[in-house]
């Protein structure tokens, strides 16, 4: 696995290698403490996972839950605190998707959003809507250590969707293109941010999802697998590179999973 975040210097030392040790238990630790209480309990590293974390590397992987869903999960330690990496993550202005979508319903800690993907043939196209959401009680119950954002399907919200597309409020996407597409029936997931201590954070990204309509699950997960390295250090790099610049008393205030705006950098 090639590293993409030097947080650690590698060395034949012992003194090194207990280091590292020490802190990969301490990633593991932290990942128990936070699955005993999370809304979306993430899939648990394997000890070579965990010694690729705590060397600074990102790490991604595809486990399949006992329902037989596919979870793809990819995991950073970022060397930063993790109200600098939520901002990085969470800041409208770089929202990115890669298809279609547009807000039905944004208030403090949650909204709803109507997504819809251009499916190359034979396959159908694909659409959905998801209720996202901050969860305060766990930063709250954490001691404001551990912030989940998480995601899921929020079926009831289609007929608004649909309502939205009719009046032109989705850009590219027609009344007939809405009939036609199907609906996903599983789309969940959630980012983390967790505390290591000393300005020290792991950051999250899971996702449960099934296109339904016959494309294999397998094959999405291996799709969702093959970028989530990327996403997890494109986050992590605006985090420390950017971020900080960006988010200043001029910037409007973003909110953390406490429910607190998180202090502004400059």
């Amino acid at each position: 696995m090639t590293p993409t975040l030097a947080l650690i210097v590698a060395s034949a030392s012992a003194g090194a290698s207990v280091h590292t040790q020490a802190t990969a238990a301490h990633i593991q630790h932290t990942l128990r403490r936070f699955n005993a209480v999370a809304q979306h309990p993430v899939p648990m590293p394997t000890d070579a996972d965990l010694a690729d974390l705590a060397a600074g590397e990102v790490v991604s992987m595809v486990r399949r839950r006992p329902d037989g869903r596919y979870v793809v999960m990819g995991v950073a330690r970022t060397g930063l605190p993790k109200e600098q990496v939520w901002v990085a993550a969470l800041d409208p202005h770089f929202r990115s998707s890669s298809g279609v979508e547009a807000p039905l319903h944004e208030a403090d800690h949650e909204s709803v959003w109507y997504q819809w993907a251009d499916i190359p043939a034979p396959f159908a196209d694909r659409h959905w809507v998801v209720r996202v959401w901050d969860n305060t009680g766990l930063a709250h119950q954490s001691e404001n250590t551990m912030w989940e954002h998480p995601w899921a399907l929020d079926t009831a919200a289609m007929a608004d969707a649909r309502r939205v597309v009719t009046a032109g409020g989705v850009d590219g996407v027609t009344t007939a293109l809405f009939d036609a597409a199907i609906e996903t029936p599983v789309n969940e997931g959630a980012k983390d941010f967790l505390d290591l201590g000393d300005g020290d954070s792991l950051y999250l990204y899971a996702v449960v999802t099934d296109t339904g309509g016959g494309i294999p699950d397998r094959l999405v997960a291996a799709f969702l697998q093959a970028k989530m390295a990327d996403d997890i250090t494109r986050v992590v790099d605006r985090a420390r590179h950017h971020i900080v610049e960006h988010y200043n008393s001029h910037h409007e205030a973003i909110l953390g999973a406490n429910g607190e705006a998180v202090a502004r950098f400059r």
